[in-house]
């Protein structure tokens, strides 16, 4: 019997996430995307992706063998107006994140142009999805992740001005699970690099405050 992704997301998390599982991780890549061949929905494909791209950029370092994998994701996610799943709206969100990050340490074959346009595509899908004024706990998900979008370091911006002495991949994936294990705050990574709308972001939390109030 073929393992759904289900069955898959543990253990490919697991051996991305920890150093004495990592030795494991290409297997667990393999069955990812051979799932990924064999997978009759989209919204499977779509997650099958999603789960490849980041276990092959935080556990084996870079995203050069995922990069299709990810224009696929983002192609599927901003070009189906059909496609309004929150769920995969915000792995969108965080994927153009992790794309970015790799982008800033030459760990991807993106370039720029690629990630700004899925991020405009991006936002103004969920702009039309608010606009169509969804229920209170739909709303919240989406006007946070507008919020997050806006607040995504600006990609147009020159690269020069990023430090050279960022932190690996691994050392960033370090740092968040020190974190997460001493139930501390998640470190913030200081680029000094500019945000794509702050205005947009700080008016999008203005929304938000009210829904939440709502929803509880």
């Amino acid at each position: 019997m073929r393992p759904d992704l289900v069955d898959l997301r543990g253990p490919l998390r697991h051996a991305t996430f920890h150093d004495e599982a990592r030795a494991d991780l290409p297997e667990w890549i393999g069955h990812a995307r051979a799932l990924l061949a064999a997978a009759e929905g989209e919204h499977t494909a779509l997650r099958a992706r999603y789960e490849i791209v980041v276990a092959t950029l935080r556990g084996l370092g870079d995203m050069y063998s995922a990069d299709q994998l990810a224009r696929e994701f983002f192609d599927t996610v901003t070009g189906d107006d059909t496609l309004t799943d929150l769920g995969i709206l915000e792995d969108a969100v965080v994927l153009l994140g992790y794309g970015f990050g790799a982008l800033i340490r030459n760990l991807t074959a993106l370039n720029a142009d690629d990630l700004c346009g899925w991020q405009r595509l991006l936002a103004d899908k969920i702009d039309g999805l608010l606009d169509a004024s969804p229920p209170a706990n739909a709303m919240a998900h989406l006007l946070a992740m507008r919020a997050r979008l806006a607040l995504h370091t600006d990609m147009t911006a020159s690269l020069e001005s990023v430090p050279e002495d960022l932190p690996t991949v691994a050392e960033v994936t370090a740092s968040v699970l020190e974190a997460v294990g001493a139930g501390e705050p998640v470190p913030a990574l200081q680029t000094r690099s500019p945000l794509t709308d702050l205005d947009t972001a700080m008016n999008i939390l203005l929304r938000l405050g009210p829904v939440r109030r709502i929803k509880g």
